[in-house]
């Protein structure tokens, strides 16, 4: 073959692609299998030399076909011949494209609610039990191509327990518990982690997700002696932990399992054990998490503000939130917006803290103000892409305004702001919001 394409990214090259990925069938005889996979692999390649998310068109269209041809590739490497060679390492360069790359922007970019549930509805019925069940890596290349997609398409989407059954995210689980320290699975492990740290964001997964094990699985994990592991898989399990504190069943089930001490022992004992970097990453979440779980009375009685470490994670999630409201994906740093602004809803109990925020960072409520203003003229618009994560920010940004109104001292700032009352106002009446954000 030729190394040579004329234009990577042009049409052309993306329609025979995918003509080649529609062509793939059980009816083909091995040298004709041999010559389209090989034709794919050699494509796929010089398409996407630096990822698909450098050739947007490119990848949306592999993601429109790819799932045509997995049944096709599960075939072919339960056979392991020759055609289950050529068809491994087509899969093995696929999913290190994907390897450890956020697809957020992909489906950001499809603008189509409908499109983005027909993506999910399509790739998640493929993801089949077996995949996880049996003890050799025969699939983890198909598996490490789908969860990925399956994982970043759910993000814009309304999921239910009719969608993920506990049953199924139990046996990710299990395979987690058994391959957590195993080196050869660890893309499976992150891969899992990372569809975890996602659907646990939506409060209609939640108990779910608590029923199908995953506190009692994350205890274990992060009490479990042994080698060190990639920073990111500790990170992956706070982060899901996180957003599960932030449902009343989540917090209970934490709280059964004594998590905050869990959260004390990690502080101690992953200090020394990764990069300054990434420790403070790993410690930010667990900081966040250790305030959700917390309780009100316990959070306004305590002196936190004689805690320095405390005061510094004070200091970055406002610095968090500043920046996550620039970003059009209302992220920071892996860090959702919303899920900062619980926190700190949480943490303004204490008069003291919420005094000693608002005294250094003097813009913190013409910000929020701002960001109100802002986000509830686009209230309106329902088939937003983004819905639930504006609205949610949104509703969080509110909270923090109202936890800031019992102070007298700001009554004045407030009233003077005739426009912000009006939208206060509106959102009130209207209960747009509230219908918007009926799945919170």
């Amino acid at each position: 073959m030729n190394d040579d394409l004329p234009c990577t990214c042009c049409e052309t090259v993306t329609n025979d692609f995918v003509t080649d990925l529609k062509n793939l069938s059980l009816s083909l005889t091995e040298v004709e299998y041999k010559t389209i996979i090989e034709r794919l692999h050699f494509t796929y390649k010089h398409v996407t030399p630096k990822g698909q998310l450098d050739n947007l068109p490119f990848a949306m269209a592999f993601v429109d076909n790819f799932y045509r041809a997995i049944s096709c590739f599960e075939r072919k490497l339960a056979d392991k011949n020759e055609n289950a060679h050529e068809t491994q390492l087509f899969l093995q360069t696929l999913s290190n494209t994907y390897d450890g790359v956020c697809l957020f922007d992909l489906f950001l970019a499809i603008k189509d609610t409908q499109c983005l549930e027909s993506i999910f509805d399509r790739y998640f019925p493929l993801l089949h039990q077996n995949y996880f069940t049996d003890d050799d890596d025969t699939y983890d290349n198909l598996v490490n191509c789908l969860l990925p997609i399956i994982s970043y398409s759910c993000t814009l989407v309304i999921l239910t327990e009719e969608n993920l059954s506990s049953d199924f995210m139990s046996h990710l689980l299990k395979f987690i518990k058994i391959y957590w320290a195993s080196e050869k699975r660890q893309g499976v492990v992150g891969n899992i982690l990372t569809l975890l740290k996602i659907t646990s964001k939506s409060c209609l997964l939640v108990p779910m997700l608590v029923r199908a094990g995953l506190v009692e699985i994350s205890h274990e994990l992060l009490t479990m002696s042994g080698p060190k592991l990639p920073w990111k898989n500790y990170y992956y399990i706070f982060l899901t932990i996180q957003k599960l504190a932030r449902h009343p069943i989540g917090v209970e089930a934490l709280k059964k399992m004594n998590f905050i001490d869990v959260i004390c022992q990690c502080e101690r004992e992953m200090k020394n054990d990764y990069p300054e970097e990434e420790y403070n990453a790993i410690e930010f979440v667990m900081c966040m998490t250790y305030a959700l779980i917390t309780e009100a009375d316990e959070i306004r009685q305590n002196s936190m503000l004689a805690d320095g470490l405390m005061c510094r994670i004070l200091r970055q999630l406002i610095e968090y939130t500043y920046e996550a409201g620039k970003n059009r994906k209302l992220i920071y740093r892996g860090c959702q917006l919303s899920d900062m602004l619980c926190v700190l809803t949480k943490l303004f109990a204490n008069d003291d803290i919420l005094t000693r925020c608002l005294k250094e960072q003097t813009d913190l409520v013409d910000h929020l103000c701002q960001f109100v203003l802002k986000f509830s003229s686009i209230n309106v618009n329902r088939s937003r892409v983004q819905k639930v994560q504006e609205d949610e920010a949104l509703l969080a940004r509110l909270n923090l305004l109202w936890s800031i109104s019992f102070h007298d001292s700001y009554h004045e700032k407030f009233k003077s702001n005739t426009l912000l009352m009006q939208t206060l106002s509106n959102l009130a009446t209207s209960s747009i919001l509230y219908r918007n954000n009926n799945i919170k």
